[in-house]
């Protein structure tokens, strides 16, 4: 018993491919062209100079900026919230991490972050 084998050429692979390609090709290159072309004409209107540069500057007098986030795990009624409280130039004045059992929601998580964040402003004697 013998077995042939034939060597694969590409009109192997591209008889089956729709006739239409080179066309869809094209109009996909014509689209792509006048696409560029918009990004051209809206350029051109643009200002050519900067006006202003924007950065981020801390608050100015004394003040303390207080971050915090909870996250909650559903299935084992865990929350866990992370309290930190910086001055205006950054420094950590203080911080708190807290895990709360038995939490039905995570409204209720959240509403627990709240509480440990008064809490710690009162601990941190924070009027």
């Amino acid at each position: 018993m013998c077995i042939g084998y034939r060597l694969l050429t590409t009109s192997d692979f591209t008889e089956n491919i729709d006739p239409y390609q080179p066309i869809y090709n094209k109009l996909w290159k014509m689209q792509l062209l006048s696409y560029l072309l918009e990004f051209d004409v809206v350029h051109a209107k643009l200002p050519g100079r900067l006006i202003r540069i924007e950065c981020w500057r801390p608050p100015e007098g004394s003040c303390l900026i207080v971050n915090f986030d909870a996250t909650f795990h559903t299935s084992m009624m865990l929350s866990y919230a992370r309290i930190v409280v910086t001055d205006n130039l950054g420094f950590v004045v203080g911080s708190k991490s807290v895990v709360n059992t038995h939490i039905p929601s995570t409204f209720a998580a959240e509403v627990l972050a709240c509480y440990h964040v008064v809490q710690l402003g009162l601990n941190l004697g924070l009027q």
